[in-house]
């Protein structure tokens, strides 16, 4: 096929997107759908979208600041490269933003689908460097897409018809992603500007703590980024639509929420000894808790995420393979009492993820766990000395590397008697999110140990100091694990948070805002706004007379403020029980500690 002008491939392109195709006119569904996504009152004018355009770079010409259907040539690569385009080069009678700005709700968006992309586009790639879409900057344009041959001769365009054809056939089907990408875009855009800083620094700095005095909302806010992060849009508003959506966060597998208390330690949080009868050691066996279980998960999730199919796949048929062989050994196992995998040493007992092995003589048993065996086996494994070579391996498998070893090439024997299926889906990367509430209240650096260390080096192995039977001493923070603290200003144990730590999180402070009550409860607002100022009032200096301030020099107001949290009341009965049982006591408490002045004690009463 031979074009004239660059234009001229553009113009042929849009005309054969007009074909009818099933009874549907692609660029017509295309005008509709757009303003759909758009929110806006009528459709583009198609010439405007799809017009015979003597601009040799993009097919709809309309969309400055939004996310386009992009065609360009590439002379010194001799190319055609198309399919969607995220442009920072100019903003069409729009000048309130830069044009970054307008390209990065759809950057994110693209980042945020972007293991989906790949696994539904395999073919399609970036052309530009990853790093603009993370930071778009001004001037630049980013295309996701492909390329096919060009020709030039004496400036004309010449393309093999089969290109053109696949062209056409992409085009097309990638209207699928961006759909995708323009509805993930719309649902980040009803996140507030203020959600999204804070969201944008968790997933920089990986861990951060909402500080404040008590009732700004901390908690409730750590559970609106969790939520954010975890399945891209807002938590609902109403009550019971939050408490539903966060009762289904809860259920996800990739969210947990744990409140720090003085007591509270490394074993309680990270790793530690449970009483187990199953096991030897006089009774007791290594668990994973909080921390470790859910970092595990998240781990598994990176390092699948990042596989090719081919290797998915070969997971895939050992695992399905493996449990046939459970199943064999079981039957043996309820037969003859005994799985026998030497002279003298026998399977005992099967369980959801281990064998359980002892001996003639043995006074105990000892678990031998399946992906131990599987990492024998992915590592290819073909004599017994070998085992101890293995990264990763536990202390146990390299200790009894005869026993593992004998049932791996038990498994190998009858490994592929029974066909399965190789087909395997490709995971989405996955965000996991731990809050932290309260967190100044535990002994920081004795809860985390090691793992201060893994907070800055994410995916860097750390030493436990207790061996987990299926994972060794090794301990992972991957990158798509966050952890959201919360920390109360007003308490004195914040104290305990050392600057090796401090270090390690980015701090946010969440004050006392007048605003979230006016928005709240808007018409009804003028009560508790009234109570509100008369608290805060106790904590500030007055023009007009500097004495009138309750507050000690030894704390700024900012830290021990009362936040709005105690003031959403619109009943105004409800409201004053509020100020009777929650907000003098406090109040009164500060007294006692020193944080207000006795004086203060007739202003408190005297609150209405």
């Amino acid at each position: 096929m031979i074009f004239p002008y660059f234009h001229d491939l553009v113009e042929k392109i849009n005309l054969t997107l007009k074909t009818q195709t099933s009874g549907e006119d692609f660029i017509r569904v295309f005008q509709y759908k757009r303003k759909a996504l758009r929110g806006a009152d009528r459709a583009a004018d198609l010439q405007r979208l799809f017009g015979n355009i003597k601009e040799d770079w993009a097919i709809n010409k309309g969309g400055g600041p939004e996310l386009q259907y992009h065609i360009h040539k590439d002379y010194k690569k001799s190319q055609i490269r198309y399919g969607l385009g995220f442009n920072m080069q100019y903003v069409p009678h729009q000048n309130d933003m830069p044009p970054s700005a307008y390209a990065k709700p759809f950057a994110d968006a693209y980042l945020a689908l972007e293991p989906k992309l790949q696994a539904a586009f395999p073919s399609f790639s970036l052309f530009e460097d990853r790093a603009l879409l993370e930071n778009p900057q001004d001037g630049k344009h980013v295309l996701w897409g492909k390329a096919i041959p060009l020709t030039d001769i004496n400036d004309q365009i010449f393309i093999e018809e089969v290109d053109f054809d696949q062209m056409i056939v992409d085009l097309k089907e990638i209207f699928k992603a961006y759909v995708l990408i323009y509805e993930q875009r719309n649902k980040r855009e009803h996140i507030s500007m203020d959600i999204l800083e804070k969201l944008n620094l968790l997933k920089d700095k990986k861990q951060i703590i909402l500080q404040g005095p008590p009732g700004t909302g901390k908690t409730y806010l750590a559970q609106d980024l969790a939520y954010q992060l975890i399945n891209g849009l807002a938590l609902p508003k109403d009550e019971k639509a939050r408490k539903e959506a966060l009762d289904k966060l809860y259920l996800s597998g990739q969210f947990r929420m744990v409140q720090f208390h003085p007591n509270y330690g490394y074993e309680d949080f990270v790793r530690g000894m449970e009483s187990d009868a199953s096991e030897d050691l006089a009774g007791f066996s290594v668990k994973d808790k909080i921390l470790a279980s859910l970092a595990k998960e998240a781990h598994t999730n990176y390092l699948t995420s990042q596989k090719q199919k081919d290797e998915l796949s070969k997971e895939k048929v050992f695992w399905e393979q493996w449990e046939l062989f459970v199943e064999r050994v079981q039957l043996r196992i309820d037969e003859k009492g005994k799985f026998p995998i030497s002279d003298h040493v026998y399977l005992c007992e099967t369980s959801e993820d281990a064998f359980y092995y002892t001996g003639d003589n043995w006074k105990n048993r000892n678990r031998m766990p399946f992906i131990e065996i599987a990492k024998l086996y992915f590592n290819d494994v073909k004599e017994r000395k070998a085992v101890k070579h293995v990264e990763g391996i536990g202390e146990r498998t390299k200790q009894h590397s005869t026993y593992f070893f004998n049932v791996l090439e038990d498994f190998r024997q009858k490994e592929g008697k029974t066909k399965i299926s190789s087909q395997v889906e490709k995971p989405d990367l996955k965000s996991y999110v731990l809050i932290i509430d309260e967190i100044n209240r535990a002994n920081l650096p004795a809860v985390l140990g090691e793992l201060i260390y893994a907070l800055e080096y994410r995916e860097y192995p750390v030493d436990s100091m207790y061996e987990h039977p299926d994972s060794g001493n090794k301990i992972v923070l991957p990158p798509n694990l966050y952890i959201i603290g919360t920390m109360n200003t007003a308490d004195r144990s914040v104290g305990q948070i050392d600057y090796a730590i401090r270090r390690r999180f980015a701090f946010i402070p969440i004050l006392p805002d007048e605003q979230v009550i006016k928005t709240v409860l808007q018409e009804n607002a003028a009560p508790a706004l009234e109570l509100f100022h008369q608290v805060q009032g106790l904590f500030r200096l007055h023009e007009s007379d500097q004495e009138t301030s309750y507050l000690s020099p030894d704390f700024m107001a900012e830290d021990v403020m009362i936040g709005h949290s105690y003031f959403l009341e619109a009943n105004e009965e409800k409201l004053r029980n509020r100020l009777t049982y929650e907000v003098i006591p406090i109040l009164k408490e500060y007294i006692r500690d020193g944080v207000l002045s006795l004086s203060a004690k007739d202003a408190i009463e005297h609150l209405t």
